[in-house]
């Protein structure tokens, strides 16, 4: 997997871009969610068949 620089999603519009490119691999990304669950989404699977596919967790910190 490559550094990440720069990471832009969105959820509900289907968007993830790393380092301002399209993610061009499957990836499931999980964000922080309302009350303590997280939110999925696969991104840039182009088959219905089950594939390997990187994962990127977000985790927000709030230590002050």
């Amino acid at each position: 997997m490559r550094e990440i620089r720069s990471l832009e999603v969105d959820i509900d519009k289907g968007i993830l871009k790393i380092n301002g490119q399209d993610a061009d691999t499957p990836t499931i990304v999980t964000l922080p969610g309302p009350e303590g669950w997280p939110l999925q989404r696969l991104f840039a699977l182009s088959t219905d068949a089950l594939v390997e596919c990187n994962r990127i967790d977000v985790v927000l910190n709030n230590k002050s």
